[in-house]
């Protein structure tokens, strides 16, 4: 288990160093005003989480990932999850057209 933890870490220190190169070299917006993490909270109030559209994407990643870990060892499921997703990615321009020409607002 300690490996595995060990991995995680390794990950984790990969990933902030990469933002940290990121951010310092000024390939994104930032305001010196304010931490890195300010705009991080910032960010996360200044969305609207009780928005239909962000609900139905924070339940079907969740529910892909239960299916991911549900089917854990049966790879027949897990390549049928992998084509599924695979050909969402595909069609995603013309789901997202299809979605930007019948948004009503529901407020």
């Amino acid at each position: 288990m300690e490996g595995v933890w060990a991995s995680i870490e390794n990950i984790s220190e990969a990933i902030w160093g990469t933002t940290e190169a990121i951010w310092s070299s000024g390939m994104v917006w930032r305001n010196d005003d304010y931490s890195q993490w300010d705009q991080v909270i910032y960010f996360i109030n200044a969305v609207d989480w009780t928005e239909p559209w962000i609900i139905i994407l924070m339940l079907f990643h969740l529910l892909t990932f239960i299916a991911i870990i549900l089917s854990w060892g049966h790879f027949n499921i897990q390549a049928a999850i992998l084509v599924l997703l695979a050909l969402t990615c595909a069609a995603s321009e013309s789901l997202n057209k299809l979605a930007a020409d019948n948004y009503r607002f529901v407020r």
